[in-house]
């Protein structure tokens, strides 16, 4: 599997994860903010995109616990 399509999948999770708890506030999921954070210029490498799961996983877990989720419990696991 490509880092693209990890990441792809992992924002589709969190995304759907947070439908079904009926989250209505700010979004979980920001690719902007995960590109302007990952520190990789976008060049749509291999690289860029392992750089976007870093900053993706780290963005939302700080998400969650901000709210008082704990990941694991939501059913996102790293």
């Amino acid at each position: 599997m490509t880092n693209r399509k990890k990441y792809e999948e992992m924002t589709k999770l969190v995304d759907e994860t947070f439908g079904k708890f009926g989250w209505n506030g700010a979004p979980f999921t920001d690719e902007c903010v995960d590109a302007e954070n990952c520190g990789v210029k976008n060049d749509n490498s291999d690289e860029f995109w392992f750089a976007m799961v870093c900053s993706f996983e780290d963005a939302v877990a700080q998400r969650l616990l901000e709210v008082g989720l704990d990941p694991s419990k939501v059913g996102i696991k790293y």
